[in-house]
């Protein structure tokens, strides 16, 4: 009898064990199991993060990218702008060109007039007759103080010509004078923006 009691203990304590055992395979399976599911949770974590960094940096190349694109936009219109002024001063210069060459072509004009007129004052080709020279002895002598008839400047000009008035032609040292005062002034005016002559007369 006791070995039949002995036997039923024994019976009980080996399915103690084996449900013990069970259980802790059980534990096992479900610790296991939680771990499994946490790595899964931090690798899709992980990969989530990983999605966010790389649409902040997707992100941040765009923005540079417009900026980038602002900065090209701004720099072909200040571009556009420098040729605009450009081909103006281009065209101003020609301008001014053009007119300084006319007014070099009137002062040469000018100046081969001047001394035309210097050559005639001197007595080259003046055409005057005798009776002109008369003319200018006596109205030499009247400044000289020679002529016995005060009144003799009034009547008897240059070329003899009762009443007439004496020349006011200006001399040669004169014109020459103006000359030089013009070419100085032209040049002047030629002066370019860095302080150097661009046209010479």
């Amino acid at each position: 009898m006791q070995v039949s009691q002995h036997r039923g203990a024994s019976a009980m304590d080996g399915e103690e064990a084996e449900q013990r055992g069970r259980t802790q395979q059980t534990s096992a399976r479900q610790a296991g199991q939680e771990e499994e599911a946490m790595e899964q949770r931090r690798g899709s974590d992980e990969k989530q993060e990983e999605v966010k960094e790389a649409r902040r940096r997707q992100q941040r190349v765009e923005e540079e990218l417009a900026i980038a694109r602002q900065e090209a936009e701004r720099l072909r219109q200040e571009l556009m702008a420098l040729k605009e002024k450009e081909v103006e001063r281009t065209r101003n210069d020609i301008e001014y060109a053009n007119k300084l060459g006319d007014a070099q072509k009137r002062l040469g004009a000018a100046t081969a007039r001047n001394a035309r007129a210097g050559g005639l004052r001197k007595g080259e080709g003046s055409g005057r007759g005798m009776e002109g020279k008369e003319g200018d002895e006596k109205h030499v002598d009247v400044h000289a103080g020679k002529a016995a008839d005060p009144h003799a400047f009034k009547l008897a000009g240059p070329g003899g010509r009762r009443g007439s008035k004496p020349s006011k032609q200006p001399s040669l040292e004169n014109a020459l004078e103006r000359l030089e005062r013009a070419k100085k002034k032209l040049n002047e005016m030629s002066v370019g923006e860095k302080g150097k002559t661009n046209y010479e007369v």
